[in-house]
């Protein structure tokens, strides 16, 4: 099983979101690269074989996108706006 991913205040050093992201099949891969939008509020990486954004305040997941590859995902990078996101495997 993998570890979360732990979103911590730096300013006071307290952990605020533990996100599972091991919730589907036992094979592939999970976690590993993400990238967070510019406006600090959606966080995107991937879970076997679909990209998932999480707003991070709840840890909610709001979108679910297919990878587009059988791939590992090996960057992820959101454009200025927030509106775009790229991945490269």
């Amino acid at each position: 099983m993998s570890e979360p991913l732990r979103i911590w205040d730096t300013r006071t050093g307290k952990l605020t979101l533990e996100l599972k992201l091991s919730d589907g099949p036992k094979h592939g891969s999970a976690g590993g690269q993400f990238a967070v939008a510019p406006n600090g509020m959606i966080l995107a990486t991937h879970a076997y074989d679909k990209i998932v954004m999480h707003q991070l305040v709840s840890g909610t997941r709001i979108a679910t996108l297919p990878l587009q590859t059988t791939g590992y995902i090996s960057e992820f990078a959101f454009s200025p706006d927030g509106d775009l996101l790229a991945s490269i495997t």
